[in-house]
């Protein structure tokens, strides 16, 4: 929508919340047809304590010059369950961490690109390693207390 022109569309919280809860959507049909879902992960609580420290890590990241606009409020639950879902879930799985974290630079990240590496790397490692609702957890604290 920036690149169109329509950079008012994605400053605004509708915009936002339109872009959320489309991956979201897509997340959730890409996963009733996916005949191969990935495997489920138990949550633990090592993977909790993890995901709890990766999110006050990002948050702290996010005090630096160069970081990442985040949505707040009601509209960054759905744009965080949206992002999580469809690339930490959906891409992670046929990517790689690796991959999928260039996707989240090219898609999320352009304007700071070394914030969305970090962030990519550390909510795509939680996920690989612990499940998404892990990097879930981790993103909804960034979000909160960044």
């Amino acid at each position: 929508w920036q690149w169109a022109g329509r950079g008012e569309v994605v400053d605004a919280s509708a915009g936002l919340l339109a872009g959320g809860a489309l991956l979201l959507l897509a997340a959730l049909v890409v996963s009733a047809r996916d005949p191969h879902p990935a495997p489920r992960r138990r949550v633990t609580w090592f993977g909790l304590v993890l995901g709890l420290a990766g999110g006050v890590l990002l948050a702290g990241l996010q005090q630096l010059p160069g970081a990442m606009a985040l949505p707040v409020g009601a509209v960054a639950v759905v744009v965080v369950i949206g992002q999580e879902l469809w690339f930490r879930s959906v891409l992670l799985s046929r990517l790689g961490v690796w991959w999928s974290t260039a996707v989240w630079i090219g898609v999320v990240g352009l304007t700071a690109p070394v914030h969305a590496a970090v962030s990519g790397l550390v909510l795509g490692g939680l996920s690989h390693r612990h499940g998404v609702l892990v990097a879930i957890l981790a993103a909804l604290i960034w979000r909160v207390a960044g």
